[in-house]
């Protein structure tokens, strides 16, 4: 049982008609994965830049807020 199974992994790698195959599906996994980090990398910078310039302001709005009270 385990010799056919080995006889058959072995005869598998050995076929070269699919490896044009398997090596395009390995490119474009690659390049499914790629993409998908830049996308992640791309909105973590605009989570980062919104929070950022969200606290400024509301950093800049209470100090506008001590300066401008009126009793």
């Amino acid at each position: 049982m385990y010799r056919k199974a080995l006889n058959f992994i072995l005869h598998l790698i050995k076929d070269d008609k699919g490896s044009p195959l398997v090596e395009e599906g390995i490119l474009i996994g690659l390049a499914v994965l790629s993409l998908t980090i830049l996308i992640g990398i791309i909105l973590s910078v605009f989570g980062w830049t919104y929070n950022f310039t969200t606290s400024i302001s509301n950093y800049l709005n209470r100090i506008a807020n001590g300066f401008f009270v009126f009793p």
